[in-house]
């Protein structure tokens, strides 16, 4: 079979599977890890009980209220050293891996982003996507997890300015080629690992190294990023307006790669 459909997870960890249909999913789970590990990350959360109850948008009131962990909470193996800043779906924090000894990123995904089950476990699945991609100018996703009701990531942490900053000083041309052919790659390795961005913009753009000549560039923020095959079930609303595709703004069709490559236009144009 292919790989297990949200329901199917869910059904197996709420025991409602018929038993011909158990096995099955049982048996795929033996020949594949990455289902396996997303039944695993399930079974972890409230998805399990029914405390996020499908399809009803409730959150436990615990978890509704976004909270800035303090310094020293344990995410995982990671211990939280300062917030970096807050977004749309939630916190982004400096956390440090000692495993590793290392100083990372942790985004923690608000769960009132995910207001029902079917959306916890796709961010779990396209945050596996994510740490598939190994392309220098994709921001390096090292693992993932849960923390209470909420979907974290670990990644590279970026030391560098934003391409709206860089913008605000004069770059020559040769420059800006160079930065916008950096960016394009980075999308096209989204791409063919299956993930359409959704929110590409310049403050999503970092470039290290100072910026004269320019450094290595990384596109980063994949927090609104979505599966080829789940485009249908995402239109409109998510995203910066500026850099919106018209499918994006009402329906106007599914949500595809060509939605970031717009966005991508929307970019050079401002970089001109």
């Amino acid at each position: 079979m292919a790989c297990v459909t949200e329901a199917q997870v869910l059904g197996l960890l709420r025991n409602t599977l018929s038993p011909d249909q158990r096995t099955a999913v049982e048996q795929h789970l033996d020949r594949c890890p990455e289902c396996l590990e997303l039944v695993t990350l399930a079974s972890q959360t409230s998805l399990v009980t029914g405390h996020l109850a499908l399809g009803t948008g409730e959150l436990p009131r615990a978890t509704a209220d976004a909270t800035v962990l303090a310094a020293g909470t344990k995410v995982g193996r990671y211990e939280i050293v300062e917030p970096l800043g807050r977004g749309g779906m939630g916190m982004v924090y400096v956390a440090r891996d000692d495993k590793l000894d290392r100083r990372v990123a942790i985004k923690l995904v608000n769960p009132s982003f995910a207001h029902h089950a079917h959306s916890q476990l796709g961010l779990l699945r396209e945050a596996q996507a994510m740490a598939r991609i190994t392309q220098p100018n994709v921001l390096t996703v090292y693992d993932m997890g849960m923390f209470d009701d909420a979907v974290f990531l670990a990644a590279e942490l970026v030391d560098g300015d934003t391409l709206d900053v860089w913008l605000a000083q004069p770059r020559r041309w040769r420059q800006i080629v160079e930065v916008f052919v950096q960016a394009a790659r980075g999308l096209e390795a989204a791409h063919a690992a299956g993930l359409v961005h959704r929110d590409f913009k310049c403050q999503n753009i970092m470039l290290t190294g100072g910026g004269d000549p320019p450094g290595k560039v990384v596109v980063t923020d994949f927090g609104l990023a979505i599966g080829h095959e789940q485009d249908r079930e995402h239109r409109g609303g998510a995203g910066s307006p500026a850099y919106m595709a018209p499918e994006q703004v009402g329906s106007h069709g599914a949500l595809s790669p060509a939605t970031d490559v717009y966005a991508l236009g929307v970019v050079l144009f401002e970089m001109l």
